[in-house]
């Protein structure tokens, strides 16, 4: 129960249903009845792992396995209460230095609010857990679960691997894995979920009628909340008093144990040795990376299961080891003094190439999607079809010089209406954010002095051919760039490194 409860029961409850039993609240460790601990603290979860390997002929191997893994949690408890900003306010007569100084006369060149205490020299203070369930009352709060649960995960592969002829191995092998009550807006994955929305039906009711939102009504909390003009305010919109807390801004619910991930992928590498000097391996991995770990809206029952972010459906990596025939029991030079070999001996070249899907395009997320957006020549100057339907029922996209609008058919996206929810995913099914291929190398260098001591010396490239890879293309459909890819380098442009390690 609120402490604000009896001030507004008698507040007129169709403006207000939450009015009635006014709830909403931060709790705080340690006080008031509450348990010491941030969160309840979990025992007793195992993982166990298990494999097994059967040689099926001289030549080949099968290989399974299954285990239980929990994935490491970022606990850090709540601040709110505990931290507070101060408003700062620049450009005050005096300037210079005297912006920044602790006077408490505000004309003077106080750069803090006057409606402070002077007696904290113009800061906010932390209230702590003073205000108890009035703590952030008029403004946003996030709270944190304290019964989550730990995630885990189920992983598990089966494979065969064969010898081939002319010292060729292959290896084919299914991996998938499954996680579990993986925690929302933990620091880790997803964002906490707003649960202070409007219900579906008052939406509805809101669509229906255009004022319905907006207009305003006797507000039960004036006078009750201070620090909020809007909310303290004799009248306010009837969205706001609507609204299941209708005395904080967003409540943000952190830590939900909902998430799930799904990962299935077929596994194929194949490694070459040419000679003793050569080896060379080729890896590659058709897969597909699901996640329910993001809600679309606040009112939704469960978050949407879609592409991961981190998706790539395919990855082929070619890597390759050469060491240079020269020097002591080599080909070439094998003769050579121990002088000779520290330059001529011990020299290896390794080469690890990728070439990869891109990652999931992230959808506009105020609009529809009314056909498939993909496109055939698409360009960095249009990435995908950029017409989107107006609410008037027109479509717009911009034109090649990116200067304006300019009438379309065919519309992909339609903007959505007013006070509706959200119904395409967050990361598209059929646009991929641009990827080239991608190739680091070394040449690496090793000094044997003695027996026992020896050197090595490495010269290593990455990205050595300085292959610049794009960033995603402009998702904002009121932006003229919309569909634009940038010139913006999202990776790392060539980088060259030496190294020295001595063994002894």
């Amino acid at each position: 129960m609120s402490p604000l409860a009896p001030n507004v029961r008698n507040a007129n409850l169709a403006n207000c249903p939450a009015c009635a039993n006014l709830t909403g609240g931060v709790l705080f460790a340690g006080t008031n009845g509450q348990r010491l601990d941030a969160y309840n603290t979990r025992y007793g979860d195992i993982q166990p792992r298990i494999g097994a390997a059967f040689s099926i002929t001289p030549l080949t191997v099968m290989r399974g396995g299954f285990g239980v893994f929990y994935l490491p949690e970022s606990e850090y408890g709540g601040a709110l209460g505990f931290a507070a900003d101060t408003n700062y306010t620049p450009n005050l007569p005096g300037g210079g230095i005297n912006n920044f100084l602790p006077v408490t006369n505000f004309a003077s060149g106080n750069p803090f609010p006057a409606s402070v205490s002077p007696t904290t020299n113009g800061l906010v203070l932390p209230t702590g857990s003073s205000l108890g369930q009035n703590t952030a009352l008029g403004n946003a709060v996030i709270f944190a679960n304290p019964n989550h649960d730990i995630p885990h995960t189920y992983q598990y592969s089966l494979g065969i691997e064969r010898q081939l002829p002319f010292d060729t191995k292959l290896d084919v092998s299914y991996v998938g894995s499954r996680s579990y009550h993986v925690n929302i807006g933990d620091n880790q994955t997803g964002i906490a979920r707003n649960i202070n929305v409007n219900s579906v039906a008052q939406l509805q009711a809101a669509q229906a009628n255009s004022n319905y939102f907006t207009q305003s009504v006797p507000n039960p909390f004036a006078g009750l909340i201070p620090n909020n003009p809007t909310l303290n305010g004799a009248t306010i919109s009837r969205q706001q008093l609507l609204l299941p807390y209708p005395q904080f801004g967003t409540v943000q619910y952190a830590f939900e144990s909902v998430g799930k991930l799904w990962y299935d992928s077929l596994q194929v590498s194949a490694t070459k040795r040419y000679s003793s000097y050569l080896v060379l391996a080729l890896a590659y991995t058709y897969s597909k990376n699901l996640d329910a770990i993001n809600f679309l809206n606040g009112q939704d029952a469960k978050p949407v299961k879609e592409l991961s972010s981190a998706d790539r459906p395919q990855r082929a990596v070619l890597s390759g080891v050469y060491q240079l025939p020269f020097g002591k029991g080599r080909k070439f030079a094998s003769g050579v003094n121990r002088w000779e070999e520290l330059l001529v001996g011990g020299w290896e070249y390794n080469f690890i190439g990728t070439l990869q899907s891109g990652t999931p395009f992230s959808n506009p997320t105020n609009v529809d999607q009314i056909s498939n957006p993909s496109i055939d020549g698409a360009n960095n100057a249009q990435y995908f079809n950029t017409c989107v339907q107006q609410t008037n029922g027109t479509s717009l996209m911009p034109n090649a010089a990116r200067t304006a609008f300019v009438p379309c058919t065919h519309p992909a996206w339609k903007v959505r209406a007013g006070n509706t929810l959200q119904s395409i995913p967050l990361t598209s099914p059929v646009l991929r954010n641009p990827w080239r291929a991608q190739w680091d190398m070394a040449l690496n260098k090793k000094f044997n002095f003695t027996e026992r001591i020896n050197a090595q010396f490495r010269l290593e490239a990455f990205n050595v051919f300085n292959t610049p890879i794009l960033g995603a293309p402009n998702n904002s459909t009121s932006s003229l760039n919309f569909g634009f890819v940038a010139a913006n380098q999202s990776n790392f442009p060539r980088q060259v490194q030496l190294g020295i390690k001595l063994n002894f």
